[in-house]
């Protein structure tokens, strides 16, 4: 029966390490290029995008509703960009999968 030395299993545990080095490299760069084509897609966009869009029209629903005159414009409170912008602020952590 023949033994190995302790250099012979100190090279194969080293090999076995780059082995596994090289399959999580492998992995993290398949995932990474699924994103970037998902991305590609239009299947992704970024939160911050969303965010920008939200609080345009927002905006621009708040400019209409206040110049019509009667009942929609005493609906909207005074601040209400503000609110808006904490109602933003806790969909986007929400979105992010935080507690808003």
């Amino acid at each position: 029966m023949r033994t190995l030395s302790g250099w012979a299993v100190t090279a194969i545990a080293a090999k076995l390490k780059l082995s596994e080095a090289r399959t999580a490299l492998a992995r993290e760069q398949t995932a990474a290029l699924k994103l970037k084509n998902m991305v590609a897609r239009r299947e992704y966009v970024s939160l911050a995008g969303v965010r920008r869009e939200v609080e345009t029209m927002f905006g621009m629903l708040l400019e209409r509703l206040l110049s019509l005159p009667g009942p929609p414009a005493l609906a909207c409170p005074v601040g209400s960009p503000r609110r808006a912008a904490r109602t933003t602020d806790r969909a986007v952590v929400a979105a992010e999968g935080g507690c808003p």
